[in-house]
């Protein structure tokens, strides 16, 4: 979901939420949010604005972030799984995953507007009400404790009981969820960097926006 466009994926299986030929539907968020129904969600890139607040007043919203270094491998890797009609962009066809992700970063357009999604979403982290979550924190890096007490706080924000000492369940549950986004293992950017990426993801300004979302 953006803030004038949506994809409608409820009912379809992951092999047709890959699709490409599945298009987004022109939609503004203020007719496409009231769509979802008690107990569904929402899943976007959702630009922090007047409009989209306004939108969401009767909702419960999560900011989920992370490392942006694994959020382009992760981008890369998602791309690459997309069945399309057409042949692959070029850097799909490039031998190697630094290279690769060196030729996603040489596409202007793809870097743009990734960039220009990430941006606009990052003031939600700081927005009353609304609950952020650190990616890594839920997958555990920072210990079971910390990663049982993030869902708490989640199930508290969307108004689920998740009962005492069932966070561990939950947790395990929404991992192993398939969702369009699923892949066969976590992304890790170390397998898809090298000097050159370093370089053009400084360009571009992500490093700087990754501070800002607590990474280095």
């Amino acid at each position: 979901m953006y803030e004038d466009a949506v994809q409608d994926l409820r009912g379809q299986t992951r092999d047709e939420a890959l699709d490409t030929d599945n298009v987004q539907v022109r939609l503004p968020i203020e007719q496409s949010l009231p769509l979802v129904r008690a107990g569904q969600y929402a899943l976007g890139h959702v630009a922090y604005s007047e409009r989209s607040l306004s939108a969401a007043k009767d909702f419960a919203v999560l900011f989920v972030y992370r490392d942006l270094r694994d959020c382009f491998v992760s981008l890369v890797r998602f791309s690459e799984r997309l069945k399309r009609s057409g042949p692959p962009p070029a850097w799909a066809t490039l031998r190697g995953r630094a290279e690769k992700m060196n030729g996603f970063l040489d596409e202007p357009c793809g870097v743009e507007w990734f960039m220009g999604l990430a941006r606009g979403v990052v003031p939600w982290m700081t927005h009353p009400g609304v609950l952020p979550v650190r990616y890594e924190t839920l997958l555990g890096d920072e210990g079971r404790e910390s990663a049982e007490r993030l869902v708490g706080e989640i199930c508290r924000a969307v108004g689920v009981e998740a009962g005492r000492g069932r966070a561990a369940e939950v947790l395990a549950a929404a991992v192993s969820s398939e969702t369009i986004t699923k892949s066969s293992g976590r992304s890790k950017w170390t397998d898809y960097w090298d000097d050159r990426v370093e370089a053009k993801f400084r360009h571009v300004g992500a490093a700087d926006l990754n501070r800002a979302l607590g990474y280095s």
